[in-house]
């Protein structure tokens, strides 16, 4: 729809409703619906909703190779690449995504790789701080991505979830039930940095952190295989999911 979707911190509410997308899209950030999403939060005063219900997606993203230099972060998402939000509630409920991201260059990218079948990243403002409540529930995802950046964060519904706060207020909730990844041949995840430095990748959710907030991740079925292909591991990370948060349910 766009490659970059700004409101104003004045509308309450936004909903996306059975909207349908196919396309070839490549850039630093790509999403079948919007490349970025970003409130202006430093106006924001109350709560802002963003729901995507019953959308359909097929896309494929080829590696960008412009004149970017390697440092710099890659965001892939079949909905949203990167959605940057505050105070409010982010529901994708429905949606129906196809997805295959093949970002892999003849060379290691320094920068971060952000990717997921849904969304690569959701946090609050470009500092970490966010009450916003995520939820997917009742999505389907088909997807192949693959990546040569040294630094990932991957996973089948979402790439990362960032929802400190950095007080004693609290945190967002994530909650990700009854939905279904499965690859689109046998690998989901797939990297192939020769030194890889960080590396959080799953089924459902690479990486996920909320201080105070519940982390809920039910009912959800996942097919395929997470291939981590490095000489060199230097740092730690690993190569699984992170979940941090003093309540977490997990099956």
């Amino acid at each position: 729809i766009a490659g970059r979707f700004t409101p104003s911190a004045r509308d309450a509410d936004f909903t996306l409703d059975s909207i349908e997308v196919s396309a070839d899209l490549s850039g630093l950030w790509v999403g079948g619906l919007f490349g970025r999403v970003s409130i202006d939060n430093d106006n924001l005063l109350g709560s802002s909703n963003f729901n995507v219900t019953n959308a359909k997606v097929t896309l494929n993203s080829p590696v960008y190779l412009g004149n970017t230099g390697d440092n710099r972060n890659r965001y892939f998402g079949g909905l949203v690449g990167e959605w940057i939000w505050l105070r409010g509630k982010v529901v994708l409920s429905n949606d129906t995504v196809d997805v295959s991201a093949d970002w892999r260059g003849d060379k290691d990218f320094a920068g971060t790789a952000y990717m997921g079948g849904l969304a690569g990243f959701i946090t609050g403002k470009e500092d970490g701080v966010s009450l916003v409540d995520v939820l997917a529930e009742n999505n389907t995802v088909t997807a192949e991505m693959l990546t040569s950046s040294r630094n990932v964060y991957a996973g089948g519904i979402l790439g990362r979830v960032n929802l400190e706060k950095d007080d004693i207020i609290g945190s967002g909730s994530l909650r990700i039930l009854k939905s279904n990844v499965k690859a689109k041949k046998s690998n989901l995840i797939t990297t192939t940095a020769k030194e890889c430095f960080l590396v959080n990748a799953s089924y459902l959710v690479g990486n996920a952190v909320s201080l105070g907030g519940n982390v809920e991740i039910e009912q959800n079925h996942a097919e395929g295989i997470v291939y981590i292909a490095n000489d060199l591991l230097t740092a730690p990370g690993g190569v699984e999911p992170l979940v941090e948060d003093e309540r977490t349910r997990r099956t």
